[in-house]
């Protein structure tokens, strides 16, 4: 895994290389550490960045008071996807709250724990995924190449809908043929895949599970006929479900058998 270092301190460098070269002996995960010591070096390794996660110093000058550090975060957390360790000795600046991705950690703390926390991240392959060189990229480069380059005129052509009709279309397409994808190369699913939360949607959809009155129901018509017009109607004058029933009742009659 490829580890961007931001520190200016030698000493600290030295003592975060020595404790990476002394994890990799004993790591089935071999950390591949890229430092620099000043902002405007990090800066610019962030335009064509491959790394799959970051330890930052605050303070990248000597006896400077700026926490010039925070200007490598905000570069990442609004361009870029891979967690980022905040390691340094002005913690108490910082009000930012910490989150899977963002972590704050003292200087004075054990080195090696941190490089755990980092593994243990990397090892859900998140950044193989979501990284700028990962399978989503790839997965868009071939959407875009072999799918969409094969149908675009009927977006081109289409005079019926406006400019931002036809983009939402479009997003809709790529998300679909995203999923395609995922369907045909993975098999095991995870339960927190389909954790049941408030949906953010404003308006049914086909597939959805809708509840009334206590009872859930999966809706089965068409998208074709579902879809709000501009003018708020649907083609469908009815939406039609399908009951969903508790699984009790079918678990108890198969263990009868």
């Amino acid at each position: 895994m490829n580890l961007l270092i931001v520190e200016d301190d030698k000493p600290t460098i030295q003592s975060y290389l020595d404790n990476i070269e002394s994890f990799n002996k004993k790591s089935d995960v071999k950390i591949e550490p890229e430092v620099f010591d000043n902002l405007e070096d990090a800066k610019n390794s962030l335009i064509s960045p491959d790394y799959d996660a970051a330890i930052i110093d605050l303070k990248l000058s000597s006896g400077s008071v700026e926490l010039e550090g925070l200007q490598i975060v905000d570069e990442i957390q609004e361009k870029l996807r891979f967690p980022m360790f905040i390691v340094s000795g002005s913690l108490g600046q910082v009000e930012r709250e910490e989150s899977a991705f963002f972590k704050k950690r003292s200087r004075d703390g054990n080195f090696k724990d941190i490089l755990h926390e980092i593994v243990s991240i990397y090892n859900t392959g998140v950044t193989n995924i979501l990284g700028k060189r990962g399978t989503i990229e790839k997965y868009l480069n071939s959407i875009f190449w072999n799918h969409m380059s094969t149908s675009m005129d009927l977006w081109i052509n289409d005079a019926n809908r406006t400019a931002q009709e036809k983009e939402n279309s479009l997003l809709r397409y790529t998300l679909l043929h995203m999923q395609e994808h995922i369907d045909e190369e993975l098999e095991k699913y995870h339960p927190s895949e389909f954790y049941i939360t408030k949906p953010i949607k404003k308006n049914l959809f086909t597939g959805d599970i809708v509840e009334i009155d206590k009872t859930r129901y999966l809706v089965l018509t068409p998208s074709c006929d579902i879809v709000i017009r501009p003018d708020g109607s649907r083609n469908a004058d009815f939406i039609l479900f399908c009951k969903i029933r508790h699984p009790d009742p079918l678990v108890k009659f198969i263990r009868m058998f």
